[in-house]
């Protein structure tokens, strides 16, 4: 069976995201005009001049929109790489207006720990992990990364400073471990951690509080009164 046309999309722009259309349709079979407008149409391609153009962003939208539709998320995912996912995560989460920070990196108790995106509002810390995975998403694997990320999220709350250095104004915030998925989830929440399908982000973000029923919410202590914020300035996290 043929490949959709929008895999073959994905496929020929992994290494180049700027080709002629004279050059997509040679590697491209298919109903290629009628394919090629109903995408630009949706806004997951641009055409200007004879060329055909999508950003990073785009080649997101479209794998979404490819397992929305019934593709193989593991197909889809390995034609993605983790600077997309991860990058137009980011980009949700400036739009629905909380600040945000990829790459997130500090000592903890237990060694160096890592986190992917940090996002904040006045209204609480989104601690982060994007699973852009290329297997299914099954209840142990869910399980293994939801407390994976509660611990980071736990490690993070014992470093007020980090969180400080970060530009966060109040730490007093509660922290939400979360976890985003390309494609969606079986699951909605484990062990208190939402597993967020990628086309669920806006809405999640609209809709949960951490006052929402079941959400694991983390806080950080009172830091401590003998030291002033000068003392918590460290070159290495």
């Amino acid at each position: 069976m043929a490949a959709p046309f929008g895999i073959k999309l994905l496929r020929l722009t992994e290494r180049k995201l700027r080709i002629s259309e004279q050059e997509a349709r040679w590697e491209i079979e298919g109903e290629f005009k009628g394919e090629l407008q109903s995408l630009k149409e949706k806004g997951l391609v641009n055409l200007s001049r004879g060329f055909l153009e999508v950003t990073p962003r785009q080649r997101v939208m479209l794998a979404e929109s490819l397992i929305r539709s019934g593709e193989d998320a593991q197909q889809v995912s390995r034609l993605l790489s983790w600077r997309e996912f991860e990058e137009f995560a980011e980009a949700a989460l400036d739009e629905s207006s909380l600040r945000s920070v990829r790459h997130v990196i500090f000592k903890s108790k237990v060694g160096r720990r890592e986190i992917d995106i940090l996002a904040w509002n006045d209204v609480w810390v989104l601690v982060v992990d994007c699973k852009h995975w290329s297997g299914a998403l099954t209840h142990s694997r869910m399980k293994i990364a939801a407390e994976a990320q509660i611990e980071r999220g736990r490690a993070l709350v014992d470093r007020p400073e980090v969180m400080r250095r970060l530009g966060i104004p109040r730490i007093d915030l509660p922290l939400v471990p979360t976890i985003l998925t390309l494609g969606e989830p079986r699951e909605r929440l484990i062990h208190g951690v939402p597993i967020v399908g990628l086309s669920r982000l806006s809405s999640f973000l609209q809709e949960a509080s951490p006052f929402t029923a079941g959400l694991l919410t983390l806080h950080v202590q009172a830091m401590p009164k003998q030291r002033s914020l000068s003392s918590y300035s460290c070159p290495e996290a």
